[in-house]
């Protein structure tokens, strides 16, 4: 006769990796710490998912219960039935029974045998137990996963925080120009025209900057325009990075010199000459930032000088 062992049953899967699930449960709520991660990991899909288990952990046990005591019965009736009974003294008439067919027993049709199978000890339980360990495995997998990507992104967010409050920032410094001779003779003593220049590209933020476009043109104009000179212009293309502080020396062709009726009004200030330009570089994250400068040439000291509160030409974005 099938009988319910309660002791062999608590060894069953089911009961082995219910009390894991439990624990690790317990350790991510101990994990949890504060009230407001008490009250995430409460209304959170954790406890849900643990409740619904619970649920079809005591369900497995009661349909289990209720085959086995089935079985357990039949088995009784069977044994019964095969016993040879004494000689019989005349009984009363009695009424007669519907007889327990197919027809009339539920755990005689297709239905009650499928259910027999299903829920039997122990192959019907330890299969249900399986089951239920599988998607417990798969639910956590895939809380491990979205547990994972939040990591990554609140990471990401954290760099790119940081990045923002420590940006690199790109500003031009030491700008000069040089004669064919090679030397930077100040502009009343130029004979030959200005060729060729230089000036340092200098990283005064707290991180890295990878420069990859500098463009830089001289102009002679009596004023800054609005818009721009090199406006729709391309740079030239480069590639190097800057650590916070360091410097890199840029080199580049005069495009357009002061011509010999130019040289007495720019001393006089009656016209200006611009050595202006830009410079693109991306930060950490990627993110492409522009600085913009312009140089006027200074007759009294020789220099050329930023041009002052005019942040269309002298900026960092």
């Amino acid at each position: 006769m099938l009988e319910w062992d309660a002791a062999a049953y608590a060894k069953s899967s089911l009961f082995r990796h219910f009390p894991a699930a439990l624990a690790a449960n317990a350790e991510m709520r101990r994990k949890c710490g504060s009230p407001n991660g008490i009250r995430r990991w409460i209304s959170g899909y954790n406890l849900g998912i643990m409740r619904y288990y619970a649920i079809a952990a005591v369900l497995l046990l009661v349909f289990a219960y209720v085959v086995a005591r089935h079985n357990g019965i039949a088995a009784s009736e069977a044994v019964q039935e095969c016993a040879v009974p004494p000689q019989p003294a005349p009984a009363k008439p009695r009424e007669e029974r519907p007889s327990k067919g197919p027809e009339n027993s539920f755990w005689d049709g297709p239905n009650g045998r499928m259910f027999q199978a299903a829920f039997s000890w122990p192959e019907g339980v330890t299969a249900w137990a399986i089951l239920l360990t599988l998607i417990a495995v798969a639910d956590q997998a895939r809380q491990t996963a979205r547990a994972a990507q939040a990591t990554q992104d609140a990471a990401a967010i954290e760099r790119d925080a940081f990045i923002q409050s420590q940006r690199p920032k790109i500003s031009v410094r030491d700008l000069s120009l040089s004669s064919p001779a090679g030397d930077a003779p100040p502009l009343r003593r130029i004979t030959g025209g200005w060729h060729s220049g230089q000036f340092s590209i200098t990283n005064t933020g707290g991180t890295t900057a990878k420069v990859i476009e500098v463009l830089c043109i001289c102009r002679v104009l009596d004023a800054l325009p609005a818009r721009h000179p090199w406006e729709g212009e391309a740079g030239k293309k480069v590639e190097f990075s800057l650590r916070p502080g360091l410097s890199q020396t840029y080199s580049f062709a005069v495009d357009t010199a002061p011509g010999d009726s130019d040289l007495g009004e720019i001393l006089t200030s009656h016209k200006n000459f611009y050595v202006m330009g830009r410079i693109d570089y991306e930060d950490g994250s990627g993110f492409r930032r522009t600085t913009r400068f312009c140089r006027r040439y200074d007759g009294d000291t020789g220099r050329f000088l930023p041009v002052e509160n005019d942040r269309d030409y002298e900026s960092q974005d």
